[in-house]
């Protein structure tokens, strides 16, 4: 039986979905051209990132967090199993660059849980994944995963 919060969950998931995968496909082509479509991905990370870091920090208020933070768990296992030997910290700023905001803010939740700037980190690392990744996919940044 779905629940209203099963629907909030699509939701917030869904409006993710596409304004990130349109923002970054808009900035691949010529629809947004340089500065613009990195500045453009950049601010979305981090919006997104800050917001389900805010979530998952505060699901007694948003109940339907824990529904997407269900869904991606093993996402995120895999990648801080990946990165454990570089520390906690380190290791959270990783998944957060190469996984995305939303795997990041599971991550950040889970390592960082008592941490005093998580929303700095949050929002730095997707700022860098971002850009770092619109690079990657343009060609401009050469990236060599171990795995």
């Amino acid at each position: 039986m779905l629940k209203s919060v099963h629907y909030k969950a699509l939701a917030v998931w869904t409006i993710y979905t596409i304004v990130t995968k349109g923002s970054f496909l808009a900035g691949l082509t010529k629809t947004i051209t340089g500065v613009n479509a990195y500045l453009l991905n950049v601010f979305l990370g981090l919006l997104f990132g800050s917001l389900f870091l805010y979530f998952f920090s505060h699901e007694d208020f948003f109940k339907f967090a824990r529904e997407i933070e269900r869904k991606n768990v093993k996402k995120e296992k895999r990648w801080e199993h990946f990165f454990l030997h570089f520390g906690k910290l380190l290791s959270a700023i990783l998944i957060t660059v190469l996984g995305g905001p939303l795997i990041g803010a599971l991550a950040i939740r889970f390592l960082l849980h008592n941490y005093k700037h998580k929303y700095l980190i949050i929002i730095l690392s997707s700022a860098v994944g971002a850009a770092l990744w619109l690079g990657v996919a343009k060609g401009a940044i050469i990236l060599r995963l171990p795995f």
